[in-house]
């Protein structure tokens, strides 16, 4: 049996697997930040995102921020952002593998709002 048929199969599975991923992005409107602009953040989770998933994902935006030389030691007279995690839905790993598209897709709707320091 030649292997072509199976990478021209295999070929076609990935493209539909793919297929049902997606990312997609809104912006109402953008933050222009400044050099040396410092940021503090709280993060509002009304979409029930688990707690593990949440300390991920403050360990993420504490790195990046301090990746930036942006995070703030203290709120005072820094810019504070607020994200407010307004639907949240992971499928579990067995559920991706087993039932593939079928099993739904993964859903992280948020919002993200930045005040300055007196606002």
């Amino acid at each position: 049996m030649s292997s072509r048929p199976v990478r021209i199969a295999c070929t076609a599975l990935l493209a539909l697997l793919m297929a049902a991923c997606g990312t997609s992005s809104q912006v109402t409107q953008r933050h222009a930040s400044v050099p040396g602009q410092q940021f503090s953040y709280t993060i509002e989770n009304p979409g029930g995102m688990s707690a593990e998933n949440l300390a991920a994902l403050r360990a993420e935006l504490d790195r990046q921020l301090r990746a930036a030389g942006a995070l703030a030691a203290t709120p005072q007279g820094a810019q504070r952002v607020t994200v407010t995690i307004r639907e949240y839905r992971m499928r579990h790993g067995a559920a991706r593998a087993l039932a593939g598209i079928m099993a739904g897709k993964d859903t992280i709707r948020s919002t993200v709002t930045v005040k300055d320091a007196a606002g």
